[in-house]
């Protein structure tokens, strides 16, 4: 699909296929919903929402092309670099598991440019 829409515009772009992990977690001991997001530099994240829900992410794996399983490997990932940021959190349940699949325009920028320049921008 993303081929066809740039082909169309006279573009060429290299797509690749990804797949990203996430875990739902529930923490028992405090309410999570004032909670600030937590990026750390682990290329992570913490995301809180209300009733005690904290959502770690995420794995990104290249050239999976509709594979839409989680890993041992990829929950393993995960909890170690959220447990690494917040080590509180080694008492939280797992909710669930979930896959996002997607197509990655690898040199996305080049449409910017080109919007860029049709626009008058420099």
């Amino acid at each position: 699909m993303v081929q066809t829409v740039t082909s169309a515009l006279g573009l060429t772009f290299q797509v690749t296929h990804q797949r990203a992990q996430i875990i739902h977690l529930r923490y028992h001991h405090l309410e999570t919903g004032g909670w600030p997001v937590v990026m750390p530099p682990n290329n992570s994240y913490l995301l809180t929402f209300d009733d005690n829900k904290i959502v770690v992410g995420a794995t990104r794996t290249d050239e999976v092309e509709f594979d839409y399983r989680n890993t041992t490997a990829g929950i393993h990932e995960m909890l170690g670099k959220a447990l690494e940021v917040a080590p509180g959190l080694d008492d939280s349940s797992v909710i669930e598991t979930r896959v996002a699949l997607g197509h990655i325009l690898l040199v996305f920028f080049r449409l910017l440019v080109l919007y860029n320049s049709l626009m008058g921008y420099s």
